[in-house]
């Protein structure tokens, strides 16, 4: 028996429709007797995670814009990392894009290769922690130019070390109260966090964003760790020591930064000087999540 023929890619059919339907709300005509020719997109056009940032799909969908995401704003840069506020023209809102300057498609230096390294890294684990109070992770992408970047969400309002400071100056009211509001938001944070089996290494006060409806997110999971026993937490070529020029300045917007932006290194071990636990300073691989808990009791102590 002899049907229409089925093609084996199911979104060329959502394709054809979804011209077909733009074209006839245009002309305020009945789809079902409009007819559109076009070319489907190819596999790497549809497909999120292969795509670039420039949308290759037919002009003929009035939703769809040439350029996915419009640069607003620089929000911090370094040497070799960016973080930039764009508009997502599909979607229509601001978001903070993170990259790394550096051209995929030409050999990397020791350097790059780390970053990139440490952006996939964040990203991937970032990705994984779906929480109210931890900032949320939109996409991640190759754009033309060869750049790496992820996109999350914009967070406006101040650091906890604002607050504190303000606070100090007796330029912003900020009772007991709701500091330990904020408090038990970073600890619910922590807590989801560590079910997950991940630690974060660098909480401080400059890392928690408390937004302008009382929001609260754990930012800059750049040196977060995956406790997995069949994994090695190694950095890739220790000798490929990252400068803090390489990294973006904090912004007013929020205080996210890629990777090593303040963080110390010493002897293995990673974090911010003040917040780091005698075991994290010592070695990486001694870390668990009572490292974060110590941290943690670090800036329980500045609040009060």
């Amino acid at each position: 028996m002899e049907g229409i023929p089925v093609s084996s890619d199911p979104t060329e059919n959502l394709f054809d429709e979804l011209n077909q339907f733009s074209k006839a709300k245009e002309s305020n005509s009945d789809p079902t007797y409009q007819t559109v020719v076009t070319s489907s997109p190819s596999k790497e056009e549809t497909n999120p995670f292969l795509s670039h940032t420039t949308n290759t799909t037919t002009n003929s969908l009035p939703f769809v814009q040439k350029e996915r995401y419009q640069i607003l704003q620089t929000l911090g840069e370094g040497g070799m990392g960016v973080v930039q506020l764009v508009k997502d023209n599909l979607l229509g809102r601001e978001v903070a894009q993170k990259k790394i300057k550096a051209d995929l498609s030409r050999k990397l230096s020791e350097k790059q290769k780390t970053m990139l390294w440490r952006l996939n890294k964040e990203a991937s684990i970032t990705a994984i922690l779906e929480h109210p109070n931890i900032v949320p992770l939109y996409e991640m992408q190759q754009q033309e130019a060869g750049e790496l970047c992820f996109t999350m969400r914009k967070v406006e309002g101040r650091t906890l070390r604002q607050i504190l400071k303000a606070k100090k100056e007796g330029e912003l009211e900020y009772d007991e109260n709701k500091l330990l509001g904020v408090y038990l938001k970073v600890c619910d944070a922590m807590a989801y966090a560590h079910s997950k089996n991940v630690v974060h290494r660098d909480l401080k006060p400059d890392n928690i964003m408390v937004g302008q409806f009382g929001e609260v997110y754990v930012m800059d999971w750049g040196i977060a760790k995956k406790l997995n026993p069949e994994e090695s937490d190694s950095e890739p070529n220790q000798n490929s020591l990252l400068e803090a020029e390489d990294f973006p300045e904090k912004s007013n917007l929020h205080s996210t930064t890629i990777a090593l932006g303040e963080e110390l290194k010493t002897r293995g071990g990673m974090g911010t000087e003040g917040y780091m636990a005698p075991e994290q300073r010592e070695d990486a691989t001694l870390v668990t999540s009572q490292s974060d808990i110590y941290s943690l009791g670090m800036i329980l102590r500045e609040c009060f």
